[in-house]
């Protein structure tokens, strides 16, 4: 009776990990290579997130716990298609008279509860444990692109430091499945990017686009139109260093917008260049050809 019970014990802890690990889209034991270390998954947390604005809706984030040898711990931050590494600093920032960050922005605060806790931790974490976030924007002290972050426990309070890891970089790092679909949302909405070179792959195909687009006007006696080359100037440079300094989580949210004006500013251009410049063409002929007439009545 009692190896059955143990048997049945058994299989169910067998099915309760089994169900865990499809809740993680990485596994734990899995090796892989960022920033040149390779690190081991030891653990993963699952964390529901508490707006404190909405208390009906929660989002979620995963955080990996990794190990080496020579470089210690890590984690490593999956947010919806997004991926962050991050390491605790032993060091804190320096802070202002309101317990900020000195020099830094503060981007969001909220709660997370941990919902599923599987593998090995350096400390006791269970389900239903509630922690406090505030992120802030690192580039003042640690660099672009670096965010900030405090974690208050009922205990503790731990700062940490985070950099963007891309989708590429995972897929070489863990193997991930190449999805064209995931990787063209990723590519909108996710925050893989060089702070100081907003997208400039982007940037680079509209700009070719407009002038491959305009070269014939250009080119063309009857259709080259000052005007519209001074606009074309224009929205080049305006296409080069637009939202640029923009706040980076604002950014994200703007991404696929700003790809939509860009694709506007190259419409300007066609109308000042092609429409604009055949109606200057027709209202010259025109004014001319009333002229004679006028003469003759």
């Amino acid at each position: 009776m009692s190896t059955t019970k143990d048997t049945v014990a058994l299989m169910e802890a067998n099915a309760q990990r089994k169900e865990q690990e499809n809740l993680f889209t990485l596994s734990i034991g899995m090796k892989g290579r960022l920033n040149d270390t390779e690190y081991l998954i030891i653990g993963a947390v699952r964390f529901a997130e508490i707006s404190s604005y909405n208390q009906n809706q929660s989002e979620y984030w995963t955080e990996y716990l990794l190990y080496n040898t020579q470089q210690g711990f890590a984690w490593l931050i999956e947010s919806g298609k997004r991926w962050r590494l991050s390491e605790t600093l032993h060091t804190w920032p320096d802070f202002d008279s309101s317990g900020n960050p000195a020099g830094e922005m503060l981007i969001d605060h909220y709660r997370g509860q941990v919902e599923v806790a599987a593998g090995a931790f350096y400390w006791k974490v269970k389900q239903g444990d509630l922690l406090h976030y505030k992120e802030y924007s690192g580039k003042k002290s640690y660099g672009r692109n670096v965010i900030l972050c405090s974690e208050q426990s009922r205990d503790e309070i731990v700062w940490s430091k985070s950099s963007p890891v891309s989708y590429r970089q995972m897929r070489k790092a863990f193997g991930l499945s190449f999805d064209t679909k995931e990787m063209l949302s990723y590519w909108l909405k996710g925050d893989n990017r060089n702070v100081g070179s907003r997208d400039n792959v982007a940037r680079i195909i509209a700009m070719l686009i407009l002038i491959i687009v305009n070269l014939p006007a250009w080119l063309s006696p009857h259709l080259r139109s000052p005007v519209g080359i001074v606009v074309s100037l224009c929205a080049l440079v305006w296409i080069w260093v637009s939202d640029r300094y923009k706040n980076d989580r604002d950014y994200e949210e703007e991404r696929v917008g700003t790809i939509i004006f860009f694709a506007f500013i190259i419409f300007l251009t066609v109308l000042f260049n092609y429409v604009k410049a055949e109606d200057s063409d027709s209202s010259h002929s025109g004014s001319s050809y009333h002229g004679y007439s006028a003469g003759h009545k």
